[in-house]
């Protein structure tokens, strides 16, 4: 459910449907109805379009357990690679 009430979804819906308001007011020849929601409500549906193409899924969480393994592991990697780097056994030659 909290997938389909994204900020680009809520944006692109009113914008679409302010264009098709638009559009019907402008075929039914309500022109005073029709320009503004026209006018507005295309640029509407592109910015939410826009913001549908950029959106990123979002963090998966992990457990505490998990989060301190990874972290050692880590941490375990980078002591011994600049323990390498200290003694001179690693050279990086530009």
């Amino acid at each position: 459910m909290k997938k389909y009430l994204s900020p680009a979804n809520i944006i692109t819906v009113a914008g679409g449907v302010l264009a098709f308001v638009g559009m019907t007011a402008y075929f039914t020849a309500s022109v005073n109805l029709s320009v503004p929601t026209f006018f507005y409500g295309v640029p509407i549906l592109l910015i939410g379009l826009g913001l549908k193409t950029s959106e990123i899924p979002p963090v998966q969480l992990v457990n505490k357990n998990d989060f301190k393994m990874h972290l050692e592991t880590i941490l375990f990697f980078f002591c011994n690679f600049f323990n390498l780097f200290k003694l001179g056994r690693i050279i990086f030659i530009p």
